[in-house]
């Protein structure tokens, strides 16, 4: 059976992301994941997973007008990158494949048509088909 790598995460950017150009665009940020939870003593406890994560290609070009705190769906690889020459140095990065903005916008209570969490995804995130993931006809083969 072959293994799985597929990681989907929601968060916020802890900073403005940083992309590059070097015939492929590459960005790269960090995510903060919070993970509440109730204690023994029915305290709300929080703890924060942040998240080294990087993009390629549309992705990273779509990240060009975000900024620090903005919300995001990541679905991505984990993998593991090693750097240094004489004291290796080891970090796990998610690399991610899909990126969904979200927009959180306070809807009035009076207005039933309204959805109750507020959330708004943006239109517009989604990157294009590349030539190697169509048949011929130009169809997704999914």
């Amino acid at each position: 059976m072959a293994d799985i790598n597929t990681t989907i995460m929601t968060g916020r950017l802890t900073r403005d992301p940083v992309i590059k150009n070097n015939g492929t665009p590459m960005g790269y940020f960090t995510l903060a994941s919070n993970d509440r939870y109730r204690d023994k003593t029915g305290a709300v406890q929080t703890k924060t997973a942040f998240v080294f994560c990087k993009v390629y290609g549309a992705w990273a070009e779509a990240l060009a007008n975000r900024k620090k705190g903005d919300m995001v769906i990541v679905t991505g690889k984990l993998r593991s990158e090693t750097w240094g020459d004489e004291v290796s140095q080891q970090q796990l990065v998610l690399v991610c494949n899909l990126i969904q903005f979200i927009t959180i916008s306070p809807k009035p209570a009076s207005d039933p048509s309204a959805n109750t969490l507020g959330l708004e995804f943006e239109s517009g995130s989604a990157a294009p088909v590349s030539a190697s993931t169509a048949d011929a006809d130009g169809k997704v083969p999914f």
